[in-house]
C-alpha cells in the first residue's frame, strides 16, 4: 500500500508541475498545427500561374501531381506578392504571345519565372511545368517534324504517336533491384522521423524524473533497501508514461498512427524509464546526472534521425549507437531493447546495493 500511495503521489506531483504539463500539452498542439499545414499527409509545393494573353494554363493546374500544386492567378501583382510572402515556392507569367512562340520554337523570355533567391524546389517545378506544356504541344511538334520526312497521313501519325505515348512502348526498362545493406521495417519517412522525435521526448520526460529523484533524496528512506531501488524506478516511469501519452496523441493527430505504433510506445516508455534509472545510478550526483543527460539528449538529436544511414554505411557503428534508445523508435525493434535495458538496470542496481551493504558492514 505504501508503494501504491507513493506512485499516486508521483503522478500528482508530475501533473502539478506547470512547466512539465505545458510541454505535454504543447506537443499535441504543435503536431495538430503541422498536420493542418499538410506536413503529415505530404506537403505539396505551391506554384502560381498567370497568362498575359490567350494561353489558358488551366489544364496545368487541373493535372494530377502528387508533389506540386499549381494555382491560377488573375493578376501578376497578386502572384508576385505571394511569392515574396513565401506562400508560393515560385510563380510563372506566360507572355501575351506564348502559344505562337511555343509553336515557332522561339521560347526565350516567353515565360517569366518569379522566385526567391533561397528557393530550393523551383528547379523541380520547372521540370514539372515543362512536362505539362510538352504534353500539350508534343504532338504538334512531332507532326510538324514527321511530315518533313514521311508521306503518312495525319491520322496514321496520330495513331502511332498516342500508341507510343500511352503504352510507353517507345522506352524499354529492365529494372534491377540492388540489395540494401540493411533491412528496415519502414522507410525513414516524415512520420518515422516524428516517431523518433517522440522517442526523444519520452526519454526527456524520464530524465526529468531523475532530476526530481535527486531533489527528494530523503523520501525513499521510508522504504526498505530492496524496495527503495524499485520505488526509485517510478521516479522515471511516471513522467515517462505521461510523456508517452502526450507523444501518442501527437502521433495520432499527425496521421499514420496504428496499433503497432501504440505497442511500440507501450514498450518504449518503461525502457526509457529503466535507462534513466541506469544513468542516475552511474552518475550519483545531481550535477553529473544533469550534464550526462544533456549530452545524451544532444547525441540523440544529432545521430538518431540519421541512424539508419550511418549504420548502413558503417555497420560497426551499430554497437556504440545501440545506447541511443530513441533509435529503436525509428527502427521499430524495441522488444530486445526493453529486455536488455531492464536487465542492465537490474544488474546495476543490484551491484550498487551489494556495494552499499559491504560498506555498512
Amino acid at each position: 500500500m505504501k508503494l501504491l500511495y507513493f506512485i499516486f503521489l508521483m503522478f500528482k506531483r508530475s501533473i502539478k508541475k506547470p512547466s512539465f504539463m505545458l510541454i505535454l500539452i504543447l506537443m499535441p498542439i504543435a503536431s495538430a498545427w503541422l498536420c493542418s499545414l499538410g506536413v503529415g499527409q505530404g506537403l505539396k509545393i505551391k506554384a502560381g500561374l498567370f497568362s498575359e494573353g490567350s494561353f489558358d494554363p488551366s489544364h496545368i493546374a487541373a493535372a494530377e501531381n502528387d508533389a506540386i500544386d499549381f494555382i491560377l492567378y488573375e493578376s501578376p501583382t497578386d502572384l508576385e506578392r505571394d511569392v515574396v510572402l513565401g506562400k508560393l515556392e515560385c510563380g510563372y507569367i506566360f507572355s501575351a504571345d506564348f502559344p505562337s512562340e511555343y509553336d515557332s520554337a522561339s521560347l526565350k523570355n516567353s515565360v517569366v519565372c518569379l522566385k526567391k533567391p533561397q528557393s530550393v524546389f523551383c528547379d523541380i517545378v520547372n521540370e514539372a511545368l515543362f512536362s505539362e506544356l510538352f504534353g500539350s504541344y508534343a504532338y504538334d511538334i512531332f507532326k510538324t517534324e514527321a511530315l518533313k520526312y514521311t508521306t503518312a497521313d495525319e491520322k496514321k501519325l496520330a495513331e502511332t504517336y498516342y500508341n507510343y505515348r500511352e503504352n510507353f512502348s517507345a522506352v524499354s526498362v529492365s529494372p534491377e533491384y540492388a540489395k540494401t545493406p540493411q533491412k528496415t521495417d519502414r522507410g525513414l519517412d516524415i512520420f518515422v522521423c516524428m516517431r523518433g522525435i517522440a522517442g526523444i521526448f519520452i526519454l526527456m520526460g524520464s530524465l526529468l524524473g531523475g532530476y526530481m529523484r535527486f531533489l527528494d533524496r530523503g523520501v525513499l528512506r521510508a522504504f526498505s533497501p530492496v524496495r527503495r531501488r524499485f520505488a526509485g524506478y517510478f521516479y522515471f516511469l511516471v513522467p515517462s508514461f505521461l510523456s508517452a501519452v502526450s507523444a501518442g496523441v501527437s502521433l495520432k493527430l499527425f496521421g499514420g498512427f496504428n496499433m503497432s505504433d501504440f505497442l511500440l510506445l507501450l514498450i518504449y516508455f518503461p525502457t526509457a524509464a529503466a535507462f534513466g534509472l541506469i544513468l542516475s545510478e552511474i552518475f550519483p550526483s545531481e550535477e553529473l546526472f544533469s550534464a550526462a543527460s544533456a549530452l545524451f539528449i544532444i547525441a540523440c538529436l544529432i545521430f538518431c534521425p540519421t541512424a539508419n544511414d550511418i549504420i548502413a554505411l558503417a555497420p560497426e557503428a551499430a554497437v556504440p549507437m545501440a545506447v541511443l534508445i530513441p533509435i529503436y523508435c525509428i527502427r521499430g525493434n524495441i522488444s530486445a531493447a526493453f529486455v536488455t535495458v531492464h536487465l542492465a538496470a537490474l544488474v546495476v542496481c543490484a551491484s550498487k546495493e551489494l556495494i552499499s551493504q559491504r560498506r555498512r558492514i
